[in-house]
């Protein structure tokens, strides 16, 4: 009989958190394997953390899940707009704007 490989013991919370830790490397290895511009990818972990934010549900103070959804939110808005103006894979947001992006990616802690 094949067995079925182990279910991870991480919770949303953990993943959530790795995935802000490692989020410049994810968009990094995205860019560089698949056509998307770096907002796309950059986009995946919005996504990502969208995701996870909603498993968490029950782990996450309702205030604490308005504030993080909102932060998620905006994020969202502001990468709908860099999308537009940065359209493709050749065109892409200067470092000064990707690091702000990346430090509002930590929803966690507000950014000012």
């Amino acid at each position: 009989m094949e067995t079925l490989p182990k279910q991870s013991e991480e919770s949303p919370l953990d993943v959530m958190h790795e995935t802000i830790l490692n989020a410049k490397k994810y968009v990094g290895e995205e860019f560089t394997r698949t056509t998307n511009s770096w907002c796309n990818c950059f986009g995946s972990e919005i996504a990502v953390l969208g995701i996870y934010l909603f498993l968490a549900k029950d782990t996450v103070s309702p205030e604490d899940r308005k504030t993080y959804k909102k932060r998620l939110e905006e994020l969202k808005i502001e990468m709908n707009e860099l999308s537009n103006k940065f359209p493709n894979k050749n065109l892409n947001p200067d470092q000064k704007t990707q690091t702000a992006l990346f430090r509002k990616l930590n929803i966690f802690e507000e950014y000012k």
